[in-house]
């Protein structure tokens, strides 16, 4: 009966089980009446799906496929937009110019990025900066227009170092010590296995064994002398150049009391009312006495290495190098030479470089306050990593040096900033010349820093071996044209 009911269903159809063939052998009815797919079936259909599948994946994906067609023109076209804007901005920057001769690139760049027309900007020295816009970079230079426009890729997650590791990779914060205070090791550096607390001196040695010691400086730049100081009693280091604010100007403290109770003080005036050449301390700055001038015969570096404007730019760049990472890195020892006299060191057990060191009797680059500047401004070239510059370098500031003191009276050694130190001259690294880890600020040479006194010397910092003052001592000045034995230099590093 029941098969009967079926070819009558199936002529009403239009055919017989015959016709419908396959599709009707299929199926198969269990003892209960009630129709079901067979395993074949099911294994064939699925067969089927995987094929519809993969062929889908491979239209959509793969070298040639819509997907990856589709992120290749837009990747295309982002990189054809940003190269049409930069271009359009340099074109800008032209007719900027030719409508106005003193027009300054900088001044131009600043104004695009505040008008939203540039997402960061960042000043590389000697009138090269490097532009950003939709994630997109390149150079941009009056002598050498743009550079290559590539696609800024996404930071990587910061890989933690340990003591003793060696970055591979420069990343902010990528070091917190079991106090969790944190510092930023540049890549090729490696921390010390011993010296690796930050607020009693974390050591790091540089590509060629050199020694540093990282300084955190938590607030870098302030408003104005008023603000000088925050909320925390941290003291800032720098403000805006109040008559050109593209650039900074150093702020400068006066280290007082005893023991415990040492402290420092702001120079009241030394970045507004007295910064000029018939005052005090200050920086960074131009000498201008006929005598000693900067100008004189005395310097033969060129004005692309050496200016008002070169020196501007360089104290711009390790600023907001500190304003970023936090801090930046101090010679552990006074600078010395190398055997060959091509590089300095900061090194242990060296003879630490004096005024009076020399490759030739009339070579005023290599001696005097201008061979040290120049020496140790070279320094970061000659320990490059992956033939690319991690760190900058220069001969001390100022304001480097009292903020890495300002720093030693937040810590357990602040009683030493004021103390008297021993006369000792010899190697550097002497054992009772050392606070937070770093030696010889009160012993060996006075050190030479980019300050300006007046209009014809050089502020020289610390103690030297002739007297007993504390390494907070700051009036030891001199001609930079002098090529006296007792004033040396340390170096200092900022993060690039």
């Amino acid at each position: 009966m029941e098969e009967q009911k079926e070819k009558i269903q199936l002529r009403k159809l239009g055919g017989t089980n015959k016709n419908i063939g396959t599709s009707y052998n299929m199926f198969k009815t269990s003892k209960n009446g009630t129709r079901g797919i067979t395993l074949i079936a099911l294994v064939i259909t699925i067969i089927v799906l995987l094929i519809l599948a993969a062929v889908s994946i491979a239209t959509l994906t793969g070298d040639n496929g819509i997907l990856t067609k589709a992120q290749t023109a837009k990747t295309t076209n982002d990189t054809a937009q940003a190269e049409e804007e930069m271009k359009l901005l340099l074109a800008d920057w032209q007719l900027e110019k030719k409508s106005n001769s003193s027009a300054d690139l900088g001044d131009f760049l600043n104004e695009k990025l505040e008008n939203g027309e540039l997402d960061n900007l960042t000043d590389n020295g000697n009138g090269n900066y490097t532009i950003q816009r939709n994630e997109y970079e390149t150079t941009i230079s009056d002598e050498n227009g743009l550079g290559e426009i590539t696609k800024k890729e996404p930071e990587p997650p910061v890989e933690l170092l340990n003591p003793g590791d060696k970055a591979n990779l420069t990343q902010k914060d990528n070091y917190v010590d079991v106090n969790e205070d944190k510092a930023t090791i540049p890549e090729g550096f490696t921390i010390s296995a011993e010296d690796n607390t930050i607020d009693t001196g974390l050591v790091v040695t540089a590509p060629d064994e050199s020694e540093f010691v990282w300084v955190p400086v938590p607030y870098a730049i302030a408003t104005g002398e008023k603000t000088a100081i925050d909320a925390q009693g941290n003291k800032a280091m720098a403000v805006k150049d109040p008559t050109d604010e593209k650039y900074y100007r150093g702020l400068l403290y006066n280290f007082k009391g005893t023991g415990v109770d040492s402290y420092s003080e702001l120079i009241t005036g030394c970045t507004t009312t007295y910064f000029d050449e018939n005052s005090g301390d200050r920086e960074p700055d131009y000498l201008t006495d006929s005598r000693v001038a900067d100008e004189s015969i005395y310097n033969t570096l060129s004005k692309d290495v050496f200016s008002e404007t070169t020196l501007k730019a360089e104290y711009k760049a390790m600023v907001e190098s500190v304003e970023k990472y936090g801090g930046f890195y101090v010679g552990r020892y006074e600078t010395s030479l190398t055997e060959d006299k091509s590089n300095v060191a900061s090194k242990r057990g060296q003879t630490p470089m004096s005024a009076a060191d020399t490759k030739g009797a009339t070579d005023y680059d290599t001696q005097r306050w201008y061979g040290m500047y120049n020496r140790q401004k070279n320094y970061a070239s000659g320990i490059k990593v992956k033939e690319k510059e991690v760190v900058g370098s220069s001969m001390i500031w100022g304001s480097q040096w009292d903020a890495m003191l300002n720093w030693i009276l937040t810590g357990a050694d602040k009683s030493k900033v004021t103390k008297s130190s021993t006369r000792y001259q010899g190697k550097t690294g002497n054992s009772n010349d050392v606070i937070n880890k770093i030696y010889d600020l009160g012993n060996n040479f006075s050190e030479w820093t980019l300050a300006a006194y007046l209009s014809s010397a050089r502020v020289a910092r610390g103690s030297r071996y002739k007297y007993d003052y504390p390494p907070c001592w700051g009036s030891s000045l001199s001609y930079p044209s002098e090529a006296t034995v007792d004033f040396g230099s340390r170096l200092a590093l900022y993060i690039k």
